[in-house]
């Protein structure tokens, strides 16, 4: 890697791969929303944030071709992308996207690191191993 990946960068990534799955007219944080969904349980937090005005996550919805699709995976294709879109445009391996993916969290997002580990271990970075991601990051 000849030059270091930036925040600007990262969040360039994040902001597209939500961009594929919700139509984002106001989003209230820097990441369109990423971190906070990765950090979500159920679709039902998608419509109660999406309702609530100051929630952090602001205007911000589900495209209708994604409404039939569970919560888990959605954050799984959201989250291949950004690290796909990470190390194609930086030239980077998926494995160094993960770090930087993982490095940089949404500014003002007030859960706690341990609910978004277990969330990824659970939930999207056993999905990644297709882009050569090993799933080493140990809960």
């Amino acid at each position: 890697m000849d030059h270091p990946i930036t925040v600007e960068q990262v969040l360039l990534a994040k902001r597209t791969a939500m961009e594929r799955f919700f139509f984002i007219p106001a989003a209230e944080d820097n990441d369109n929303g990423f971190d906070r969904l990765m950090t979500m349980r159920s679709k039902d937090e998608i419509d109660a944030a999406s309702k609530t005005h100051g929630s952090g996550w602001g205007g911000i919805y589900l495209e209708e071709s994604w409404q039939g699709h569970e919560l888990e995976n959605i954050q799984k294709w959201v989250f291949k992308d950004a690290i796909r879109l990470i190390s194609v445009m930086c030239r980077v391996s998926p494995e160094v996207a993960l770090d930087e993916l993982r490095k940089h969290r949404s500014e003002g997002l007030d859960c706690d690191e341990e609910m978004r580990a277990h969330r990824d271990v659970e939930g999207v970075l056993y999905e990644s191993s297709r882009l050569g991601v090993r799933g080493e990051y140990k809960h």
